[in-house]
């Protein structure tokens, strides 16, 4: 309900007030305007960014690690225990989510933060697809309990930590790149990006091209 509400109210504005006519997208095409149309960032006054709050404040991350605990407690329900691939599933996606709204500045640079329509996509996609797909690992494993030996966990912590910190670095450059207009030293050469897209008419930069210097080249 709240998916099908909110993709009708930002269909019709799109069409009748946007917020920035540069910026929307409406094509002759009714299916492509549904799905991928309309504008980047509506807002409600200067400060509320509707993608922003879709995105992180409903059904999204936000309810993410909320889901895998409610998971965990169902698996202690059914088998009277949490198994260890349980207790991993759980923490691996905690960080994530704690990271994510650390560094939640970073959404703006993102492909989906700097170019996704507020639309079908957009909207349902983070506010009913991502915390269901996002959190079938732990009702899987609630349902069928799955316990690992402890050289097959560790194996599973190390590469999640080598993923997380690479991600995580990158991220890093990329926003320190951006945010000095590229005038930055990366592994002791100057940082290189393709030409980024043009900037928002409401303070937005949407350029987020991929960092060719550091371990953005990765």
């Amino acid at each position: 309900m709240y998916s099908a509400f909110v993709i009708f109210i930002f269909y019709i504005k799109a069409r009748t007030w946007p917020d920035n006519k540069g910026e929307t997208l409406v094509t002759e095409h009714f299916w492509y305007n549904l799905l991928n149309g309309g504008e980047l960032h509506p807002r409600t006054g200067q400060l509320f960014d509707w993608k922003h709050f879709n995105a992180s404040r409903t059904g999204g991350i936000l309810l993410w690690t909320l889901i895998d605990l409610s998971f965990a407690a169902w698996q202690v329900q059914l088998h009277g225990t949490v198994t260890s691939t349980m207790v991993g599933a759980v923490l691996f996606r905690a960080i994530v989510v704690a990271d994510y709204f650390w560094y939640e500045h970073w959404f703006f640079e993102t492909l989906n933060g700097s170019h996704e329509r507020f639309s079908f996509y957009s909207i349902y996609g983070f506010a009913v697809m991502m915390p269901l797909l996002w959190t079938l690992q732990t009702q899987y494993l609630a349902q069928h309990p799955v316990e690992l030996s402890w050289p097959m966990i560790a194996a599973a912590y190390v590469v999640f930590a080598l993923g997380f910190i690479l991600n995580h670095n990158v991220n890093g450059q990329k926003a320190l790149s951006r945010g000095k207009a590229g005038n930055v030293t990366i592994w002791g050469k100057p940082a290189r990006a393709p030409t980024s897209l043009p900037g928002s008419h409401s303070g937005f930069r949407h350029g987020c091209a991929p960092l060719l210097a550091g371990r953005g080249q990765v």
